[in-house]
């Protein structure tokens, strides 16, 4: 995503009340909407993404299947879509989860978390992603707790709230 495209505004309670750049949402911590997926193998194991160490915000970090900002006129769906496909070259059922404010305080995201199935191949974009890493769950947490993989902060703050909400 380019810092020219156009984001919605949000007030405190999750309603639009603007539109502005990428750009000049993050810089003024103006709060937005954006999207986390997590896709699943048939073996249970959840698809990880580390960032592009070139990405601008959060290089190198381990972070969700897919994830990214909600565009404006763009549903919170239509977004979780568009970011699986444009990261990984997925197509998926998706269900809605659960919607969490971000962690970052200067990144102000409501954040809605989708959940999908897939064995298809992953088609891995380039400039967004570095490698691919597939974990379980106890993996994860695991991991998450000894610091085995630089995980982002908001990943964490998802996953820590997707495993409280959804015990397996």
């Amino acid at each position: 995503m380019s810092d020219d495209e156009i984001l919605e505004i949000l007030d405190d309670h999750g309603q639009v009340v603007g539109t502005g750049s990428k750009a000049e949402i993050h810089a003024m911590g103006i709060r937005h909407r954006s999207v986390f997926v997590f896709v699943f193998r048939s073996s249970g194991r959840l698809i990880l993404q580390q960032r592009s160490s070139e990405k601008t915000i959060r290089p190198g970090r381990v972070t969700a299947s897919a994830c990214g900002h909600v565009l404006s006129g763009e549903s919170y769906l239509q977004a979780a879509h568009r970011e699986l496909f444009e990261e990984l070259g997925l197509t998926t059922d998706l269900t809605e989860v659960f919607e969490i404010d971000g962690p970052h305080p200067l990144d102000r995201e409501l954040i809605r978390l989708f959940v999908g199935y897939s064995d298809d191949p992953l088609v891995p974009h380039p400039s967004e992603i570095d490698r691919i890493i597939e974990q379980g769950i106890d993996e994860i947490t695991a991991g998450l707790e000894s610091h085995a993989l630089p995980y982002g902060k908001t990943f964490e703050a998802v996953f820590t709230e997707y495993r409280s909400r959804c015990p397996e």
